[in-house]
């Protein structure tokens, strides 16, 4: 189960193709290894509230997980893995949402135990379907 990008995108400030190029490589070097079935996961939004609009609120992050978000779907089962859409998801959708998301810090988006629940919610069905 893979869930990159998040940190390309907000800290090095990496475009959507560039992270998604990095995500082939990686599930290539897995296949080259042995590994049957892998598993990549989209990403949340992110937001600070308040925070600073150079850095996370600027219109760069969420354009570019946006459209990693859409390479991830678009290509998978032609790229040799299953999509998981996290992302899709309604309760993970709102990072205002304190039930699932902290709503302090230096940066977000962080879940909450609630939030990664969901995601262990979406994960386990398919990966149990895999096997």
């Amino acid at each position: 189960v893979l869930w990159i990008g998040m940190n390309d995108i907000w800290e090095d400030t990496a475009f959507a193709v560039d992270v998604y190029a990095k995500i082939l490589e990686y599930v290539a070097a897995r296949i080259a290894i042995g590994w049957g079935k892998i598993f990549v996961l989209t990403l949340p939004p992110a937001h600070i509230p308040g925070g600073d609009p150079t850095k996370a609120e600027q219109p760069h992050v969420t354009e570019q997980i946006l459209a990693l978000n859409a390479l991830i779907r678009a290509n998978a089962g032609s790229d040799p893995y299953t999509c998981i859409d996290t992302a899709a998801d309604s309760r993970l959708q709102d990072y205002d949402d304190e039930t699932y998301f902290i709503q302090s810090g230096p940066r977000l988006p962080y879940m909450k135990e609630a939030g990664y629940i969901v995601v262990a919610e979406l994960v386990a069905p398919v990966l149990a379907a895999a096997w």
